[in-house]
């Protein structure tokens, strides 16, 4: 009962938190998640337990390889990044705007394709080889390369069953026929 009482007042006055703030960052600096969270859920912060599911659920995705070291790594930062956030003080801060504003670069436009790129691309086109196309095009245009990337996303998606096929047959649609029109520009 006072322990509880005297946590109460220390979070009134600002002194535990600033103290658990500090254990929460040594301990993530140290990579040491499953101790942040503990201490979480032990410091009355029911959040923290939602995550300790997210973070084992993580771990065991990643050992039963049904996700890939990127998402698995993406998935514990945004988690750490969560615990954090969680602790750190609400004031934000907010910069003063630069006394003069600088002009933006101009947008770059995308550089058309060559006759011998089309070519290639066609002649994949005509194979029905159009992802390999487009992985291929993706070197040359940066609208290429974000329909490739969008595409590499959909396959993602796909694998880890966050879409149906109904929805990723539509959207392959998609990419296909915004690749066909920026090759015909």
């Amino acid at each position: 009962m006072f322990a509880k009482f005297t946590q109460f007042l220390n979070r009134l006055t600002g002194g535990f938190k600033h103290k658990l703030e500090q254990q929460v960052r040594e301990l993530l600096a140290r990579g040491e998640v499953p101790a942040v969270l503990q201490l979480l859920i032990a410091a009355d912060y029911p959040a923290a337990s939602l995550f300790k599911l997210q973070w084992e659920a993580n771990q065991q995705q990643f050992a039963q390889k049904v996700i890939d070291a990127e998402t698995f790594n993406i998935t514990n930062n945004r988690i750490a990044y969560a615990l954090l956030d969680m602790v750190a003080p609400t004031a934000a801060v907010i910069p003063e705007p630069p006394a003069a504003i600088e002009e933006e670069p101009a947008e770059t436009l995308p550089v058309p394709l060559t006759v011998d790129q089309r070519q290639q691309m066609e002649a994949l086109l005509h194979d029905g080889q159009w992802p390999a196309a487009l992985e291929l095009a993706s070197n040359w245009n940066t609208s290429f390369l974000l329909l490739f990337k969008r595409f590499q996303g959909l396959e993602r998606d796909l694998s880890l069953g966050i879409i149906s096929q109904a929805n990723y047959e539509r959207i392959r649609k998609q990419i296909k026929s915004s690749m066909e029109e920026l090759i015909g520009e």
